[in-house]
C-alpha cells in the first residue's frame, strides 16, 4: 500500500476578532475570482467579511482565519482546524534580562 505524508506549507493569514475593524493592507488588495469576476475581500452589511473563494464568497466570523495560501489564492478557516495545523514561524523571540540566564555549570 502507498504512504503519503502531509506536505509542508507556509502560508500568511489573519486572525478576524472584528466587525469594525480593517482588513489588514496586505490582503485588502489581494483579489479573487467570482462569478461576478475579479473582486477584493469585501463585508456584508453587518460588518462580516465576505471573502472570494473559488468562484463564491466565503464568510469569515469572529475567529475565522483568512489564509494567503502558496498559490496566490484566498481561503477562511474556522480556528480550531488553523490553529491544528499551523503554528507561527515568524513569532518575536524572548529577549534574556541581565541576570536571568541560566549559570553555565562549573568544570571539573
Amino acid at each position: 500500500m502507498a504512504k503519503f505524508r502531509a506536505r509542508p506549507i507556509i502560508v500568511e493569514a489573519f486572525k478576524h476578532t472584528d466587525h469594525r475593524a480593517p482588513v489588514p493592507p496586505e490582503f485588502a488588495s489581494i483579489e479573487g475570482l467570482t462569478t461576478g469576476g475579479k473582486t477584493k475581500i469585501t463585508k456584508d452589511p453587518v460588518g462580516q467579511l465576505l471573502v472570494p473563494v473559488a468562484g463564491a464568497f466565503r464568510t469569515c466570523r469572529i475567529g475565522d482565519y483568512v489564509v494567503l495560501m502558496e498559490d496566490g489564492s484566498l481561503d477562511v478557516s474556522r480556528a480550531d482546524l488553523f490553529e491544528a495545523n499551523f503554528e507561527p514561524i515568524d513569532a518575536p523571540v524572548e529577549v534574556e534580562k541581565e541576570g536571568d540566564a541560566a549559570e553555565a555549570p562549573a568544570a571539573t
